[in-house]
Protein backbone atom coordinates (compact mmCIF):
# COMPACT_ATOMS: atom_id res chain seq x y z
CA UNK A 1 0.00 0.00 0.00
CA UNK A 2 2.93 2.36 -0.55
CA UNK A 3 1.94 5.51 -2.37
CA UNK A 4 5.28 6.81 -3.70
CA UNK A 5 8.40 5.36 -5.26
CA UNK A 6 11.66 7.22 -4.65
CA UNK A 7 14.21 6.76 -7.41
CA UNK A 8 17.93 7.43 -7.15
CA UNK A 9 20.62 5.78 -9.19
CA UNK A 10 19.69 2.12 -9.67
CA UNK A 11 17.38 1.94 -6.64
CA UNK A 12 13.64 2.26 -6.45
CA UNK A 13 12.39 2.59 -2.89
CA UNK A 14 8.70 2.17 -2.13
CA UNK A 15 7.45 4.34 0.71
CA UNK A 16 4.49 6.11 2.28
CA UNK A 17 4.27 9.87 1.84
CA UNK A 18 2.87 10.38 5.33
CA UNK A 19 5.85 8.60 6.96
CA UNK A 20 8.37 10.56 4.92
CA UNK A 21 6.58 13.87 5.50
CA UNK A 22 6.47 13.26 9.25
CA UNK A 23 10.21 12.57 9.45
CA UNK A 24 11.55 15.10 6.95
CA UNK A 25 10.78 18.75 6.29
CA UNK A 26 12.04 18.21 2.74
CA UNK A 27 9.45 15.52 2.05
CA UNK A 28 6.78 17.45 3.91
CA UNK A 29 7.29 20.41 1.58
CA UNK A 30 7.56 18.14 -1.45
CA UNK A 31 4.31 16.32 -0.78
CA UNK A 32 2.14 19.08 0.71
CA UNK A 33 2.71 21.91 -1.75
CA UNK A 34 1.64 22.36 -5.35
CA UNK A 35 4.83 20.83 -6.69
CA UNK A 36 4.42 18.19 -9.40
CA UNK A 37 5.99 15.61 -7.07
CA UNK A 38 3.03 15.95 -4.72
CA UNK A 39 0.87 14.23 -7.33
CA UNK A 40 3.41 11.89 -8.91
CA UNK A 41 3.73 8.21 -8.04
CA UNK A 42 7.49 8.44 -8.67
CA UNK A 43 9.93 11.01 -7.32
CA UNK A 44 13.50 11.24 -8.56
CA UNK A 45 16.01 12.06 -5.83
CA UNK A 46 19.07 12.34 -8.02
CA UNK A 47 21.84 13.74 -5.89
CA UNK A 48 21.90 11.20 -3.03
CA UNK A 49 23.79 7.92 -3.05
CA UNK A 50 21.18 5.15 -3.38
CA UNK A 51 22.37 3.28 -0.29
CA UNK A 52 22.36 6.48 1.77
CA UNK A 53 18.80 7.30 0.67
CA UNK A 54 17.68 3.79 1.55
CA UNK A 55 19.31 4.06 5.00
CA UNK A 56 17.64 7.41 5.69
CA UNK A 57 14.23 6.14 4.53
CA UNK A 58 14.61 3.06 6.74
CA UNK A 59 15.51 5.37 9.62
CA UNK A 60 12.37 7.45 8.95
CA UNK A 61 10.31 4.29 9.39
CA UNK A 62 12.02 3.58 12.72
CA UNK A 63 10.40 6.63 14.26
CA UNK A 64 13.80 8.14 14.95
CA UNK A 65 15.08 5.32 17.16
CA UNK A 66 17.73 3.52 15.23
CA UNK A 67 21.43 4.26 15.38
CA UNK A 68 24.48 2.09 15.45
CA UNK A 69 27.62 4.13 15.96
CA UNK A 70 30.96 2.36 16.00
CA UNK A 71 29.32 -0.94 16.78
CA UNK A 72 27.50 0.42 19.84
CA UNK A 73 23.74 0.24 19.47
CA UNK A 74 21.66 3.05 20.91
CA UNK A 75 17.88 3.32 21.32
CA UNK A 76 17.04 0.27 19.20
CA UNK A 77 13.27 0.05 19.38
CA UNK A 78 12.71 -0.75 15.71
CA UNK A 79 14.56 -2.67 13.02
CA UNK A 80 15.34 0.52 11.09
CA UNK A 81 18.93 0.80 12.24
CA UNK A 82 21.13 3.32 10.51
CA UNK A 83 24.84 2.65 10.86
CA UNK A 84 26.97 5.76 11.14
CA UNK A 85 30.66 5.02 10.62
CA UNK A 86 33.80 6.65 9.31
CA UNK A 87 33.13 5.29 5.82
CA UNK A 88 29.62 6.73 5.38
CA UNK A 89 29.44 9.65 7.79
CA UNK A 90 30.06 12.43 5.25
CA UNK A 91 27.64 11.07 2.63
CA UNK A 92 25.08 10.34 5.32
CA UNK A 93 25.47 13.84 6.75
CA UNK A 94 24.99 15.42 3.32
CA UNK A 95 21.99 13.24 2.45
CA UNK A 96 20.30 13.85 5.80
CA UNK A 97 21.03 17.55 5.49
CA UNK A 98 19.47 17.70 2.02
CA UNK A 99 16.43 15.71 3.15
CA UNK A 100 16.23 17.76 6.35
CA UNK A 101 16.40 14.92 8.88
CA UNK A 102 18.12 16.79 11.73
CA UNK A 103 18.51 13.85 14.11
CA UNK A 104 20.69 12.05 11.54
CA UNK A 105 22.68 15.22 10.85
CA UNK A 106 23.24 15.60 14.60
CA UNK A 107 24.46 12.00 15.00
CA UNK A 108 26.84 12.41 12.07
CA UNK A 109 28.16 15.64 13.60
CA UNK A 110 28.67 13.89 16.93
CA UNK A 111 30.74 11.17 15.29
CA UNK A 112 32.84 13.68 13.35
CA UNK A 113 33.45 15.68 16.53
CA UNK A 114 34.43 12.51 18.36
CA UNK A 115 36.87 11.65 15.55
CA UNK A 116 38.60 15.06 15.49
CA UNK A 117 42.36 14.59 15.30
CA UNK A 118 45.28 16.81 14.29
CA UNK A 119 45.41 14.94 10.97
CA UNK A 120 41.78 15.68 10.03
CA UNK A 121 40.61 18.77 11.92
CA UNK A 122 41.18 21.17 9.00
CA UNK A 123 39.36 18.84 6.60
CA UNK A 124 36.45 18.42 9.00
CA UNK A 125 36.28 22.18 9.50
CA UNK A 126 36.19 22.66 5.72
CA UNK A 127 33.47 19.99 5.40
CA UNK A 128 31.44 21.73 8.13
CA UNK A 129 31.82 25.08 6.39
CA UNK A 130 30.74 23.68 2.99
CA UNK A 131 27.70 22.06 4.59
CA UNK A 132 26.70 24.93 6.87
CA UNK A 133 27.11 23.03 10.14
CA UNK A 134 28.06 25.64 12.74
CA UNK A 135 28.30 23.17 15.63
CA UNK A 136 30.80 21.00 13.78
CA UNK A 137 32.73 24.00 12.49
CA UNK A 138 33.01 25.48 15.99
CA UNK A 139 34.19 22.15 17.40
CA UNK A 140 36.83 21.79 14.68
CA UNK A 141 38.04 25.37 15.19
CA UNK A 142 38.29 24.86 18.95
CA UNK A 143 40.21 21.65 18.35
CA UNK A 144 42.69 23.52 16.12
CA UNK A 145 43.25 26.21 18.74
CA UNK A 146 43.60 23.73 21.60
CA UNK A 147 46.01 21.57 19.58
CA UNK A 148 48.46 24.45 18.95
Amino acid sequence: MCDVCLITGHKRIQAHRVVLAAASDYFHALFTTNMKESLSDEVHIGSIDPDILEAIITYCYSGGYGFCIKGKREHLKFSGVIEVNEMNVENLFQGASMLQVPSVVDRCSELLIEKLHPSNCIGIRSFADRNGCDVLMDAAEKFVYVSK
